[in-house]
């Protein structure tokens, strides 16, 4: 009983440490510029945006953030670059998204995965 309980528990502590490294790998290059914070802005209007994600830790969480990013009326695409580590959404031609809305959706992602992790936008800039 007592090995079963050890055995269960190490293998917890080396899934914990191992998904850490994901976030790790999956964070980007450089630190997030205060002056892009999701804070900051309100609407997302026409266009792609180039965002970076707090609580990264598998391919399972992007699926889930981007299932639900496209759900928004407006959105057009959301992809997740883990190469760079960068989430993009597009937004469709003469629309507009809330970023209260975007921010709701990753909740609600982080809820379906059921890790207790959150994520978060630290920086979200418009390229186009």
């Amino acid at each position: 009983m007592i090995r079963k309980v050890i055995k269960i528990l190490t293998i917890s502590v080396f899934s914990l440490v191992l998904m850490s490294g994901l976030e790790a790998a999956a964070a980007p290059k450089h630190k997030p510029s205060p002056h892009y914070s999701i804070k900051k802005i309100k609407m997302l209007r026409e266009g792609k945006y180039r965002a970076i994600l707090d609580g990264i830790l598998c391919n399972s969480c992007t699926r889930s953030i981007v299932l639900r990013l496209k759900k928004i009326s407006g959105v057009e695409n959301a992809q997740f670059d883990f190469e760079e580590g960068y989430l993009w959404i597009t937004i469709e031609e003469n629309a507009h998204v809330r970023t209260s809305k975007v921010l709701r959706a990753l909740r609600l992602a982080g809820r379906k995965n059921n890790l207790g992790t959150r994520f978060t936008i630290t920086e979200i800039r418009n390229v186009r």
